[in-house]
């Protein structure tokens, strides 16, 4: 009968020293490879089962390719290759760098939607918020009741608003429908339609 029990209760640390493992790594990076692009992420705690879901809580960063994503809490499922992001989100890439409140993405397909996004160009000085981003793939993004201006933070003297402004951070060209520009936040021009270099490139075709 002693026998019996100390097989149980060997069994039974066992299981929870497996439970540990699998559930609750502290202050470790853990390194996921999913179908395309290898994922590290980074947090004073992960949490969650491997290659099932994982939880990463506060300091979070994750990395993917080029990018560099970094939160307040963050859940990643490897199955899908998919991130769900809040509180004080900035994605920084190649081109730009995003920020807002709450976030879903797939890594893969890079399409997505990051509420309360504020951006900034890393060339030509492009910057301005929205309502709502839609991630439209590589590079490709979309603000609903977008802004747009050169100004330094602080300075707003001129600026656009669009319904819908978008963005393609590759060619670093935008386009912006239904468009009214400000100036000391006085509308002073409308059009339905507007496109433009916000790299200073000359625009070509």
């Amino acid at each position: 009968m002693k026998k019996q029990k100390n097989c149980s209760l060997r069994s039974l640390i066992y299981l929870i020293i497996c439970f540990c493992i699998s559930s609750n790594l502290i202050a470790e990076d853990v390194v996921i490879k999913p179908r395309q692009k290898p994922v590290t992420i980074k947090a004073d705690r992960v949490e969650g089962i491997y290659e099932q879901e994982m939880e990463a809580i506060g300091n979070a960063q994750l990395c993917y390719g080029d990018n560099t994503l970094t939160a307040d809490r963050m859940k990643y499922f490897p199955s899908t290759n998919e991130a769900e992001v809040t509180g004080n989100i900035r994605l920084d890439r190649k081109n730009d760098f995003i920020q807002g409140n709450y976030l879903k993405l797939n890594l893969d397909t890079e399409i997505g939607f990051l509420s309360d996004p504020r951006y900034t160009m890393k060339e030509g000085d492009g910057r301005g918020a929205g309502e709502k981003l839609l991630f439209e793939g590589k590079n490709q993004y979309r603000l609903k009741e977008g802004s747009y201006t050169t100004c330094p933070v602080g300075d707003e003297d001129w600026f656009i608003l669009a319904d819908d402004l978008k963005i393609d951070s590759e060619k670093e060209v935008g386009v912006a429908r239904n468009v009214s520009v400000r100036f000391k936040g006085v509308p002073i021009l409308y059009t339905p339609w507007l496109d433009f270099s916000y790299s200073g490139r000359r625009k070509t075709g």
